[in-house]
C-alpha cells in the first residue's frame, strides 16, 4: 500500500528511483539498514512538499518493522485518508 501510495501521490515512479535500488543490498543488513533509512528520510522531505498529513501516511505504510507497520484497515482512517 505504501510503495503504490508513494507513487501516486507523488506523481513520478520514486519508489523504483530511491526504494527498489536497495534491494542489492539485502544480504549485507547494515548497508540496507542505512539505505533504507536515507530513502525514508527523502521520502519524507518529498512527501512533506505535499502535505504533513500525506508525509505522516506515507511514513506509516513504509514502516519497515512488519509488526510496527500498520494494517491497511488501520491506514484507510488515516487523516490523509480522511481529506
Amino acid at each position: 500500500m505504501g510503495c503504490v501510495g508513494i507513487e501516486l501521490l507523488l506523481g513520478r515512479r520514486w519508489f523504483t528511483a530511491h526504494w527498489l535500488p536497495f534491494a542489492r543490498l539485502v544480504d549485507e543488513p547494515a548497508a540496507f539498514a542505512q539505505a533504507t533509512r536515507s530513502a525514508l528520510a527523502r521520502l519524507a522531505a518529498d512527501a512533506l512538499a505535499q502535505s504533513p498529513a500525506a508525509a505522516s501516511f506515507l511514513l506509516a505504510a513504509t514502516t519497515l518493522d512488519p509488526e510496527q507497520r500498520p494494517a491497511a484497515e488501520q491506514l484507510s482512517r488515516h487523516a490523509f485518508v480522511a481529506e
